[in-house]
């Protein structure tokens, strides 16, 4: 589908004689879209002139009387388009039109950007809450900046909205129009006796390609014409569409939750209308769809409406303004509602982009525009296939073919099922084929992650969890007449299947993973059995495989590989670890032979026919681009997003494993103290085999052929990789290529020296550009403390458990950590200090180094007193070291080393370091009261020592408190406990510390470490320094705003008096006894609110005075009474003596 846009800034269309020339020169150039920009229009009687002389279709109109050169207008030429909605972003300066065009919907978005900087930048970070969508959008217009340095010639050049400008361009993922049109010019749009600049743009999201596009000297502007013929990739498709997911907000809107269930007992009535109940359960979810899509949609539109009429509002109250009326205040109050709007549209974006972890108070940043857009991923080609119909026609042609059902043979079946030899006990059988009850699904619910994406009928895991009460039963009904009828409804049978690149060439369909989304309530059922299966599953399975496993976890196979090369290079040995890779493993498992092991293995006919069932006449849509394939039946392979399919998997290529097990010819590795050796190690589908010699991997690969043969599987012969290590020397005839290179095995780089250098390496990376994406964040100490335990620990610890990081490499994860938690290079106080616990005066920043140590000996501990594979290599390397501590009892019979390896010989250093051996005696002593001498008992290993978050616990317990200037220890303690106080936000907390530390990064602090040449106040005729105690109290302003504050405080917490003390570390507060909490938030409100105030006043140049300051102040106060209100009720409005003060 190709069109034509035209955009040009034309220096006002207000005289109607200019007006109808130019409508003229327009209407002649065959666009299809015009785009317009400082068109001069002051109000709506100049919009309206503008809409009807324009007779080439519809227009759209928008201007603004606070600048007299602002207007925008968006153009339909030859009636080209149906128009679907518009919007209006700013007055005068941005518009949002969305088209249907020849099937598919575009967004326009046309701008105007201000002359002035601060102006510019605040509405392209205004258009950013715009653009978020699935439709193809086109922004366009005069943005009065240039986007890199070779734009402009002459004059200034990039400034700080240029950055804006190509931070929005690159979050949104858009092209360049002109420079994808490849042409020679540079593209100048503006020309003036002083420069040349590019400031008039074309963006288009990738969706869109450049057929032609020109620049168009005019008579009408210093301008040029940009004229652009543009072609959309999804040309004769019909027009894509989101699938609908529940909103999770609606369901806190109590009047929301109240009609659903009128409305509920209402459809209840109607199931004796239905065949059956199944039917009734597919009518009762689109009926719930249709009432929160209804619910969703007027919100909208209300939403929408509130700010178009304060837009109108606030040119009404400009106009006024013009003709001498004193509005100033009104004004005011009108753009603080349009900004409290958008900032209510960026929590919508923040949940959009579905972020678990939300601050309170957190701004809606780049970070949530970008997480957005990563979602989206387009593939502009496919084997060779441009346009959308031949991708999905590809798409669909591939995945048709992989869940086909394909034959086995089954000779090669029976010899793999007779292999199996475990088999289920007669009670685990009942257990598992157990009538389902209501406690099961309940606690099923109970158990399933929050925020995750839902199926095809969008209704997600909090609407089961939030309706429950009155869904149970008739859930319960519904799920036994699946099993009696033998098929599971029609959209529990559908699956939206979504691929997402893992690496090699973008345009082969087989280098993307396919997860499925699956329905709710179908999950719900496969959880069921799921767990069940999990519970009798660690009887049948193999050491070797340890995925969905109970007990066993990714570690155990990784110190297996560890240990043994090291083994191997210290008895100048060779061994070849070959790491098979079986394309798309997990889509091609035959259905027959998958339930043909599970027979094996001793589970019922009437279970097995119960997992039938979830796999019976299932189908699949490949969502490519926002478009669907024709529904394809899945006749093969488990469901990657379904909870059943780790169990299947492991079920269906466990023969195998025990094939390459029990062979005789393929030559393992002994294990220590064990007559068995190992020769496969599983987790799901990443098979690595240890191999002594090269028959041993010819072995394995024919064992792979013929397993093919049996489970449907398909060895990728060209990507299996057999590495070397050791002494190894022969190297021909051997099916696979043998290589002394570095295996990389679930995630982990073992090179030939077996050192984790590259292990960490990749680590390093990983977190540094895990950070710089959080960076975009606006998150106090506090959220960035959080973020580094829940993000940055769990990808040390990864790798930690395996290779230790050397000194060096902790060094520097550390200086990372601390970088970004400060948001600069320099540290303004004390590691030893931000290590501590809020309450002592620190921030709790894990301490890496302990933290990674604890974490290995701990794990170590926990593999020596246990039965595994991994248990005896542990043992043997670390037994002589752990029994010497009495912590674990060497049986003698079992061999051990007295030297140890580097991997083990670190546990000496680690327990001398942390001083462990002293704790777990004193442990033992008085807290377990296991024995009362070491001596005495000697095969205990301490509990404690195992649960290393309970000596962490205990060590802060005996952690110093931070001590604070003139104070003792004791009112120290009760300072920092004032200052982490529940009641106040993360901001207001760190605020607070920051004021107490007099690390606030005030203008004598930074003058002290050399950052500024003065240290002076920033206030007008303030002479003095701004320390900490000059900002918080000294400051004229400062006393102003509490000598104001103290009143408001009196009346509505009896506050008697204020002074420094009170203010800065919240001591001597003489209130009521029920009131000092909200007097001590009222109190940090006040101080951040000064705190915006200053840097307002240093950064922007904005000078807020004592009303707007305590505007503020009051706007902060009401949030806090509303959380305390849906705690406490109407009692909140007593204790905030809200009739008092003014909220306006």
């Amino acid at each position: 589908m190709a069109g034509k846009l035209i955009s040009l800034n034309v220096r006002s269309i207000k005289s109607k004689i200019r007006r109808a020339a130019i409508f003229d020169f327009l209407s002649s150039l065959g666009a299809d879209f015009i785009a317009l920009q400082e068109c001069g229009l002051s109000n709506e009687e100049d919009c309206e002139c503008a809409k009807n002389d324009w007779k080439g279709g519809i227009s759209f109109w928008s201007g603004s009387t606070e600048s007299k050169n602002s207007g925008v207008g968006f153009l339909f030429c030859k009636n080209v388009g149906d128009f679907v909605s518009f919007f209006v972003i700013e007055p005068g300066r941005a518009i949002l039109v969305k088209v249907n065009y020849c099937g598919s919907i575009i967004r326009f978005v046309n701008v105007y950007a201000p002359v002035e900087k601060e102006d510019r930048a605040e509405l392209l970070n205004k258009i950013y809450y715009f653009l978020p969508g699935v439709e193809p959008i086109i922004i366009c217009g005069d943005f009065n900046c240039i986007l890199k340095r070779e734009d402009r010639k002459g004059q200034a050049g990039l400034d700080v909205t240029s950055g804006i400008l190509k931070n929005l361009v690159s979050d949104f993922v858009l092209q360049d129009l002109w420079v994808l049109s490849k042409k020679q010019t540079e593209g100048f749009t503006f020309e003036s006796n002083k420069c040349k600049s590019r400031i008039d743009f074309v963006f288009g999201s990738s969706e869109f390609m450049t057929k032609d596009f020109v620049l168009v000297a005019n008579g009408f502007s210093d301008h040029k014409m940009l004229i652009v013929d543009f072609v959309l990739r999804d040309k004769n498709i019909k027009n894509k569409k989101r699938d609908w997911k529940l909103n999770a907000d609606l369901l806190e809107d109590s009047d929301v939750v109240e009609g659903f269930k009128l409305k509920y007992a209402q459809w209840q009535k109607q199931k004796k209308k239905f065949s059956s109940v199944k039917v009734w359960w597919e009518w009762l979810k689109r009926e719930a769809k249709n009432f929160f899509v209804n619910i969703g949609i007027k919100i909208s539109k209300k939403k929408r409406r509130e700010y178009n009429e304060l837009n109108v509002k606030l040119q009404t109250m400009i106009r006024l303004r013009e003709r001498g009326f004193d509005v100033a205040e009104e004004i005011n109050d009108i753009k603080q509602k349009i900004k409290k709007w958008i900032e209510n549209r960026g929590r919508e974006i923040i949940f959009n982009a579905r972020i678990r972890d939300i601050e309170e108070g957190e701004k809606c940043t780049r970070y949530f525009f970008k997480k957005i857009l990563s979602k989206k991923v387009f593939i502009d080609k496919m084997e060779n296939e441009e346009c959308i119909e031949g991708i999905l026609k590809k798409v669909y042609e591939f995945y048709n073919n992989l869940f086909a059902e394909k034959g086995c043979d089954v000779k090669i079946v029976e010899d793999f099922i007779s292999l199996i030899e475990k088999r289920i006990s007669v009670n685990d059988q009942e257990w598992v084929d157990r009538e389902i009850d209501l406690e099961e699904v309940q606690a099923v619910i109970a158990s399933c992650a929050k925020g995750k994406s839902p199926g095809c009928d969008g209704l997600t895991i909090e609407f089961y969890v939030k309706f429950w009460d009155i869904l149970k039963n008739d859930f319960l009904e519904m799920i036994g007449e699946v099993f009696r009828t033998g098929e599971l409804t029609l959209s529990q049978k559908k699956g939206v299947v979504t691929i997402i690149y893992k690496k090699g060439e973008k345009d082969k369909i087989k280098n993307y993973r396919p997860i499925t989304l699956l329905n709710v309530d179908y999950k719900i059922i496969a959880k069921i059995f799921a767990n069940r299966m999990k519970n009798v599953i660690a009887e049948i399975i193999g050491p070797g495989q340890v995925c969905a496993v109970p007990g066993r976890c990714i570690w155990e196979n990784l110190y297996i590989v560890r240990d043994v090369l090291e083994d191997v290079m210290q008895r100048d040995q060779g061994i070849a670890l070959l790491s098979l890779d079986f394309e798309k493993a997990y889509d091609r498992v035959n259905h027959d032979f998958m339930f043909t092991v599970l027979t094996r293995f001793g589970f019922s006919k009437g279970f097995i026919n119960k997992l039938k069932v979830l796999y019976k006449n299932v189908t699949s849509e490949i969502l490519v681009n926002g478009f669907k394939t024709e529904p394809i039946e899945v006749k093969s392979g488990v469901r990657q997003g379904c909870p059943l399919s780790p169990i299947l998997f492991i079920c269906s290529i466990e023969p195998l494993l025990l094939a390459l097990q029990r062979d005789k010819i393929i030559k393992g590795v002994s294990v220590p103290g064990k007559t068995e050796c190992i020769k496969s190690l599983g987790y799901m589908d990443d098979v690595v085999i240890l191999c002594s010699n090269k028959e041993s991997v010819n072995r394995v690969i024919l064992w792979a052929d013929i397993f093919n043969s049996a489970a449907n599987f398909k060895l990728n012969i060209e990507k299996c990789e057999c590495n070397v290590y050791g002494k190894w020397v022969d190297f021909e005839n051997c099916k696979v290529k043998l290589e002394r290179g570095n295996s990389r095995i679930l995630g982990i780089v073992f090179s030939q020296n077996v050192s984790g250098e590259l292990s960490w390496a990749e680590a390093l990376e990983k977190i540094k550009k895990k950070l710089s994406m959080w960076k975009l964040r606006s998150l106090s100490i506090i959220g960035k403390v959080l973020i580094v335990k829940a993000v940055i620990l769990p990808i040390l610890l990864y790798v930690g458990l395996v290779f230790l990081p050397n000194y060096l490499w902790m060094r520097r994860f550390i200086r990372e950590i601390f970088v970004f938690i400060w948001s600069s290079n320099m540290e303004k106080l004390k590691r030893e200090i931000m290590y501590r616990e809020l309450g002592n005066g620190g921030k709790g920043v894990p301490n890496v180094q302990q933290f990674l140590e604890l974490k290995y000996i701990q794990f170590i501990i926990k593999l020596a007193r246990q039965d595994k594979w991994a248990s005896y290599f542990v043992k043997y390397g670390a037994g002589w070291i752990l029994n010497r501590h009495r912590w674990f009892k060497t049986d003698i019979k079992k061999p051990y080393s007295f030297s140890g390896t580097r991997f083990y010989n670190v546990l000496d250093k680690i327990i001398k370091r942390w001083d462990l051996f002293k704790y777990s005696e004193v442990e033992l002593v008085n807290i377990n009261k296991i024995c009362t001498d070491w001596r005495k008992q000697e095969a205990v290993c301490p509990v404690e020592l195992v649960n290393i978050n309970k000596i962490c616990t205990d060590w802060r317990k005996q952690e110093a408190v931070c001590p604070v200037e003139n104070f003792n220890s004791k009112i120290s303690k009760e300072i920092w406990n004032m200052v982490v106080n529940k009641n106040l936000t993360n901001s207001q907390r760190d605020l607070a510390w920051a004021l107490v530390h007099k690390c606030l990064p005030v203008k004598d602090f930074q003058y002290r470490r050399g950052l500024l040449r003065s240290p002076k106040c920033p206030r007008e005729g303030c002479t003095e320094n701004e320390t900490c105690m000059h900002f918080i109290w000294n400051c004229k302003f400062a006393q102003r705003m509490w000598r104001d504050m103290g009143v408001v405080m009196k009346a509505i917490t009896g506050l008697s008096y204020i002074n420094y003390e009170v203010v800065m570390f919240g001591r001597g507060l003489k209130c009521a006894r029920d009131k000092m909490s909200i007097t001590w938030v009222i109190i940090n409100i006040v101080k951040e609110v000064m705190w915006k105030a200053r840097n307002l006043l240093i950064f922007k140049n904005n000078v807020l005075d004592y009303k707007q300051c305590k505007k503020m102040i009051c706007a902060e106060m009401y949030i806090h009474y509303l959380k305390d209100k849906r705690l406490k009720g109407r009692k909140a409005e007593t204790d905030w003596n809200i009739k008092i003060w003014n909220i306006s």
